[in-house]
């Protein structure tokens, strides 16, 4: 377990501009099954995700193809599998001769977040190389878990022994969480206690909006000649997440609000909160993250018809790692927790009366679902 401790609250964060696309994606070349056919082989295909998936995905299978016994891999075909499963025909004289690279891109159907593109954002054809640089490149501001990725490298002697391909899926994102909560007497952010006050619902009360701020996010990965992926260093300006809290007329906010991405956090932790953040491919610690509550202020003011409301504040925390460096690391298929413990029942009164420590935490028992 990696912990990173920062004890201090920065000013207020500026605004950033939207999220920057650096890759023309283009379609990549696609081919459906071929009919059995005289002089052709069927080779079955099937893909296993290697933990847990969503239903709704789609895979999409490219085939590489060298020379026995070489690793210049070209680009020879691919296809959309039927679910999990799939199959492609192939020659046997060809298999004889040649060795095969299969990669497989799992990604949600209705509405993909990840593609396959050459360098610069080039399009696929069957004179694209392996060892041209292969980049997968996100199509979508945000990305979801489910986002999977697999590379077999089977020689085509053996698939002709074997007729299938299997492999298992792995996930290429990693998960930004952050939880609040109070902390008990003396104890720290590995002691997370209850609230105190029955006329506080939760350490949020009060807050009507949430921002957080993703600068310097990857954009692409670059799959290397063994089919491992590392982050491309290319990275966009920013990623805002706009948070707004359902509140009673008391501005309490009662948890969980999954539609809000607000949950309950810990066991029998009262007032506690969980805020899920996107998914993100993995960075080489280039990520800085900053969180903005906005919340109305606990002193009423008169205005002019006598009437009372409450001002508006604000709230700044840019979270740093242990050298304060202000990068952040995203592991794929882990959660990056930052937590945060006050001294107080409400997020809001630390400014007045208690100081705030955050913990950025990756568990190897962190696993995303």
């Amino acid at each position: 377990m990696k912990r990173i401790y920062n004890t201090r609250i920065a000013g207020c964060i500026a605004c950033i501009s939207g999220l920057a696309a650096l890759f023309a994606c283009s379609d990549e070349h696609e081919a459906s099954s071929a009919p059995e056919a005289a002089g052709t082989l069927p080779v079955s295909v099937r893909t296993v995700a290697g933990n847990s998936a969503a239903p709704g995905l789609t895979t999409k299978m490219y085939i590489f193809e060298t020379a026995a016994g070489t690793k210049d891999y070209r680009l020879k075909d691919s296809l959309v599998l039927a679910g999990t499963d799939g199959q492609y025909q192939f020659a046997p004289e060809e298999m004889r001769t040649s060795d095969y690279q299969f990669l497989f891109l799992t990604t949600p159907a209705e509405t993909p977040e990840i593609a396959l593109s050459g360098r610069n954002g080039a399009g696929l054809t069957g004179e694209t190389h392996w060892n041209d640089t292969l980049f997968i490149v996100r199509s979508q501001a945000e990305l979801s878990p489910y986002n999977y990725y697999s590379v077999e490298d089977i020689p085509g002697a053996r698939l002709l022994d074997t007729k299938a391909v299997e492999t298992t899926l792995q996930r290429l994102v990693g998960q930004m969480v952050f939880a609040f909560f109070r902390t008990a007497e003396g104890g720290g952010v590995e002691q997370p206690a209850s609230i105190v006050s029955d006329q506080v619902s939760s350490v949020i009360d009060r807050v009507y909006e949430i921002t957080v701020t993703y600068a310097n996010p990857e954009q692409a990965l670059r799959l290397d000649a063994d089919g491992q992926t590392h982050p491309a260093g290319i990275t966009a300006k920013s990623l805002v997440q706009t948070i707004a809290p359902q509140q009673d007329e008391a501005y309490k906010t009662g948890l969980p609000q999954p539609d809000n991405h607000l949950l309950a956090y810990g066991d029998g932790v009262r007032g506690a909160v969980r805020i899920e953040g996107p998914c993100f491919f993995p960075s080489e610690e280039n990520m800085q993250v900053a969180l903005l509550f906005r919340y109305y202020d606990t002193t009423p003011v008169t205005n002019p018809d006598g009437t009372l409301r409450y001002e508006k504040k604000e709230l700044p925390l840019r979270l740093t790692d242990y050298a304060q460096t202000e990068a952040l690391k995203i592991i794929p298929d882990y959660i990056t927790l930052s937590k945060g413990g006050i001294r107080c029942d409400r997020i809001i009164d630390v400014p007045v009366t208690a100081s705030l420590q955050l913990v950025l935490d990756w568990d190897t028992n962190n696993h995303l679902k």
